[in-house]
This record gives C-alpha cells, structure tokens and sequence, in this order.
C-alpha cells in the first residue's frame, strides 16, 4: 500500500521565530491610549460572606463628607452679562459649610449597590459691578442629594447690603 505524503507538501519546517512586533516612538507632545481596566464582574464582601451572597452593608460617611469637601470646598467665580446694553459684572465666592449625611454600599447574590443621601449647606458672597455702581450681595443655599432622586431639593436664600 502506497503511502501519501501530499498533506505534508504546504508544509514548513523552518524554526525561525515570528517578527518582533513593530515599536512605535511617541514624540513628547503626542498622547498615547492607554486601555480601559475593566470593571470587576462581581462584587466581593468580607471573608465571612461566603461568594458574597449574603447581606453586608459598609457605611462611608466620613469618606463621603471629606470627598465632597475636597470636591467642592470653597470656588471662586467669575461671570458678566449684558442687560440693555449695558455690562453687568458678577464676582462670587461659593463655600461649602456643612455637610450632613451618608453614604454605604450593599453586597447581596455577588450585587454591590451603593446609596447615598446628603443634605449640603453653601454660603456665598460677591459683587455685582454695574457702571460705577458696585453692590455686595450674599446669601445662602441648601441642596440635597439623594441617590434615587430625579429632582433635588435646592434652597436659596438672598441678602443685599
């Protein structure tokens, strides 16, 4: 019985390696896409919670409260209108004063939720120059975020001196 050897005649025999990949040189004032890290696709509780599938809540109050100190803390603005035709300058200094709330996450069947519900307090003062009129103007404002709700609560109080 003859032997076919035809499947072998594409074949190579060669055992040279592939060609390095191509390296590309990035000049300094190019930007260069890093890859998006992907998101965990479960959530992870404590050691005890065994697969992370009973209820385990973590509470970040603290966390929250400086987060949004840092976020927020104390912002200057400046802006101008024009009112018939004439400029309207505004200079504004925003304050966060109080921060109330909290913030947690849940972890139940291998599902992190997180929640949170703080009622922030801001003061503000600046100048209103129109002319060569210039007028102090001040005020307070409360907003309160809450995870679930579509409109927050805002507050706002005015004072002219």
């Amino acid at each position: 019985m003859p032997i076919d050897y035809s499947k072998w005649d594409n074949f190579e025999d060669s055992d040279d390696e592939k060609p390095a990949p191509k390296k590309t040189i990035v000049k300094s004032d190019e930007t260069v896409a890093v890859p998006k890290p992907e998101a965990p696709s479960k959530a992870h509780g404590s050691v005890w919670n065994s697969n992370s599938w009973h209820w385990e809540e973590q509470k970040f109050d603290e966390w929250g409260k400086k987060r949004l100190q840092e976020l927020v803390g104390t912002r200057d603005f400046t802006s101008e209108i024009v009112y018939q035709e004439m400029p309207i300058a505004f200079g504004w200094t925003l304050t966060l004063s109080e921060v109330d709330g909290e913030a947690w996450t849940h972890i139940r069947k291998q599902k992190k939720i997180v929640g949170y519900n703080f009622t922030m307090s801001f003061t503000w003062t600046g100048t209103i120059d129109s002319g060569g009129r210039k007028e102090s103007v001040g005020g307070t404002f409360t907003y309160e975020l809450v995870v679930d709700d579509d409109d927050p609560s805002i507050s706002f109080t005015c004072t002219s001196s």
